[in-house]
């Protein structure tokens, strides 16, 4: 590719989707692997507490406090339930953080009950199919989303796009199924949404929400001068909270 000049910042994105790209990667390579599946539901979890990071860093940036979100250990950049709670908010998917968290946690280790039985995770191989579908789907649809806007360079877009590559071709050789479902659900949702009109607005404001890049100019044109105020307000909130939220305003 030659060499890339990117951003400080754009540096920081490419890190976090690279490593997104590596964990899905692996958690393939276990599940394929017919044994390894807690190993793969946890891989697929973590590179999707990565990808809410992608949403946390555009709106500590417009508030001045990008330094603070990523040194400070207390900071929600490292707050694994507010991570989750942002991914499956803006994921679509059906679940508490807090579920996530202790099926992470059992995927790791093995505990004691008070009879001494191991307590560990039996993950079957269709719930560690569906995480990584999940997490393959939501990594593909936030990052065409975040390239669509204007906000990165021509040689972000460029290394970025190569990141989905690798993905891709690795989903290929390896589980092509993923692909073809993940584009078989598009479909269907499409389809269904033509149907339905209501769930088609709701849809559209998801989509234009979860955009952060997006969403902050929603606020600077909505709250002008107070907008910073309102971001910081909004920050820690899950997608539907936060769509209550501006609904007071719009």
């Amino acid at each position: 590719m030659g060499k890339l000049k990117l951003t400080k910042y754009e540096e920081l994105l490419f890190a976090i989707i690279d490593n997104v790209v590596q964990k899905i990667v692996s958690s393939i390579e276990l599940y394929c692997s017919k044994y390894a599946y807690p190993s793969a539901y946890f891989l697929a979890v973590i590179s999707e507490e990565e990808l809410a990071k992608l949403i946390l860093l555009p709106l500590a940036r417009e508030l001045g406090e990008i330094k603070e979100l990523i040194s400070s250990r207390d900071s929600l950049y490292f707050k694994h339930g507010l991570k989750q709670k942002i991914f499956t908010s803006y994921g679509l998917q059906n679940r508490s953080a807090e579920d996530i968290e202790k099926i992470k946690q059992k995927c790791l280790y093995v505990g004691m009950d008070d009879n001494l039985k191991p307590i560990y995770a039996r993950i079957s191989p269709e719930e560690t199919y569906l995480e990584i579908k999940y997490s393959t789907r939501l990594l593909t649809d936030f990052v065409h989303k975040i390239l669509s806007t204007k906000e990165f360079s021509q040689d972000f877009k460029r290394v970025v796009i190569f990141l989905l590559k690798i993905l891709r071709v690795h989903a290929k050789n390896k589980l092509p199924r993923l692909l073809k479902d993940i584009a078989n659900e598009a479909d269907k949702a499409f389809l269904e949404l033509k149907k339905d009109p209501k769930r088609a607005e709701e849809r559209f404001h998801k989509e234009l929400f979860s955009n952060p890049y997006i969403l902050i100019d929603i606020f600077k044109a909505l709250f002008k001068k107070d907008y910073k105020k309102h971001l910081r307000n909004i920050k820690k909130l899950s997608f539907h909270d936060m769509v209550q939220y501006l609904g007071k305003y719009l």
